[in-house]
């Protein structure tokens, strides 16, 4: 790739980047300067604000490509606006985007997916670029799942009706958060950038927004700086956030908005015994859109309506009226289009939950008392008990698609099965029974115990919910559900000393560097500048979370 074409596209990603975040951030700014949000969780109504955007746009171009392209225009000059007019809601915009709790976050994020394209567009394997990210990551079991939010896009913008969509597949059968995410920017790319290359780009920023999710989760949680950065720094160096965040299916974007969902509801700042109104209509906005991202969302939806019936958990019954009413509002638009446009909009749901692959007319209900029917009780316990040996795979449980060699076997695994996907984190459940007493002076807060806890209801459900035989594989899960594993376990990890901690994590790069990295190494002459782009922003990132881990013994500002 010749140097002016990777600083051409270095260009067209900061763009991207500024105009996806820049209405959301300029929401977020009135919010916390004007309405008294908390700071600590000010990058959750930047992300909701601008999926909101997305939203709103795609039924505008549902309506007419003409009043899209008017809605898109519209909102960003309006961000621009804010920005770039002296006034004092530029100053509450300027203020708000200096504070750490905004630009640290923001700044790995865009380090981050800069650093996952470099990855991705630094090996040529003369495929197109839509299939690299199969290619670089061989063995995978994926479908064409990463164009669906294009192909429905350009169709929309094309002013062309979605029915028929793809093969067997309605538009309803896939959520449209991310397709109304790429209409929002799609008229900038007729002044230059490839469309192809700009839904790559953002399709990558949408799913990085787990990491300022991951911040404000650890901020509510009361993390200091040592454990936020220890959390961030395992999830950067997975192959599991890797591969999602390149293959750009919107489920990791899902996981994020679920995230919040979790943090605005669940989790409660010192003094206060449960979330304002304010937070508690944005906690089911961030749960609609999860849903309205990726369907999967709803393991860790349900598990957060599950604890909410708790007093230790309830936000009360006004404020749990009111996620109930903005959750309800939201997803009512897209149920109709899936109910009566272009039904049934039900096949994955009958797929997953009641293990009905081909496509019928029958209702979910019908399919499921059919379905279970058949299993009868001991088929049912069966299928129920080998989605418990899925979690850890081989040597229960054979790959889909085995690879040839035992790292790409091990590449499989980490990508299928949540007990790989951990890795060595799964020594943090030592830590959870039998916490290290030493000198480290930030106990454990008791906020962690309900992240895990949240977690583990999203398994089980899961493993109940999901028909089987072995079906609750990581792609087929909740992504909320892995990083708040993540975050959990790496902040009872934090507990222990400075040199185990850091053992953990060189071999959490090893094994990174050996499973993901060189799965089929990149022609460094022919890459050079894009591979230079990744590196410059690996380095970037690494100064960020060492600066951020020297925080150790306050929480984070």
């Amino acid at each position: 790739m010749p140097l002016y074409a990777v600083v051409l596209a270095v260009f067209w990603y900061a763009l991207t980047f500024g105009l996806f975040l820049l209405p959301g951030v300029v929401i977020a700014a009135w919010l916390v300067q004007r309405r008294h949000w908390d700071m600590s969780v000010a990058t959750i109504p930047a992300i909701v604000a601008s999926c909101a955007i997305g939203y709103v746009v795609f039924w505008a171009y549902f309506a007419h490509p003409t009043a899209g392209r008017a809605v898109s225009v519209s909102a960003m000059i309006g961000a621009v606006a804010c920005l770039g007019w002296p006034s004092a809601l530029q100053r509450d915009i300027v203020r708000t985007a200096k504070h750490a709790d905004l630009a640290q976050p923001l700044a790995i994020m865009f380090l981050a997916g800069l650093c996952y394209l470099g990855m991705l567009y630094g090996v040529d394997f003369a495929q197109p670029p839509q299939w690299r990210a199969v290619f670089r990551f061989p063995h995978l079991d994926v479908a064409s799942d990463n164009l669906i939010s294009m192909v429905f896009s350009e169709r929309l913008y094309a002013g062309q009706d979605a029915r028929p969509f793809m093969g067997d597949w309605h538009s309803s059968d896939r959520p449209p958060l991310q397709t109304g995410l790429v209409l929002v920017q799609r008229p900038f790319a007729d002044w230059g950038m490839p469309a192809l290359l700009q839904y790559q780009i953002l399709g990558t920023i949408a799913q990085c927004c787990w990491i300022p999710a991951v911040w404000a989760l650890a901020r509510r949680a009361g993390l200091d700086g040592r454990r936020v950065a220890l959390g961030l720094s395992f999830l950067l160096l997975s192959g599991f956030v890797l591969f999602n965040a390149i293959f750009v299916w919107p489920k990791l974007l899902a996981g994020a908005l679920t995230l919040s969902l979790v943090t605005l509801l669940l989790l409660r700042p010192p003094g206060r015994a449960r979330p304002s109104a304010l937070e508690a209509a944005t906690a089911g906005g961030a749960a609609a859109f999860g849903l309205l991202a990726h369907g999967s969302a709803f393991f860790t939806i349900l598990a957060v309506a599950v604890l909410m019936l708790h007093p230790r958990f309830s936000p009360g019954l006004a404020r749990s009226a009111v996620a109930i009413v903005a959750f309800v509002v939201l997803l009512t638009p897209w149920l109709a289009y899936q109910r009566w446009y272009d039904p049934p909009g039900n096949r994955l749901v009958k797929w997953h939950l009641a293990g009905v692959v081909p496509v019928d007319d029958r209702s979910l209900g019908t399919a499921l008392v059919d379905s279970y029917t058949a299993a009868g009780v001991a088929g049912t316990l069966a299928n129920k008990w080998d989605n418990v040996k899925a979690l850890a795979g081989q040597p229960w449980i054979a790959p889909a698609t085995p690879a040839p060699d035992a790292l790409g076997n091990w590449r499989v695994g980490e990508y299928s099965n949540v007990l790989k996907t951990l890795g060595v984190l799964n020594l943090g459940w030592l830590a959870l029974l039998a916490p290290f007493r030493g000198s480290n002076p930030s106990p454990l807060p008791p906020a962690i115990r309900t992240v895990l806890l949240v977690a583990l209801v999203s398994v089980l459900a899961w493993l109940l919910l999901m028909f089987g035989p072995g079906t609750t594989l990581n792609h087929q899960n909740s992504y909320a559900t892995t990083l708040l594993l993540v975050a959990g376990l790496s902040a009872l990890i934090g507990c222990w000393p400075t040199w185990a901690c850091g053992t953990l994590l060189v071999l959490q790069a090893v094994d990174f560097t050996l499973v993901w990295l060189i799965a089929r190494p990149a022609d460094a002459a022919a890459n050079g500048p894009v591979l230079g782009v990744a590196t410059a922003a690996f380095v970037g990132l690494a100064v960020c979370l060492y600066r951020l881990g020297r925080e150790r013994h306050t929480a984070v500002r």
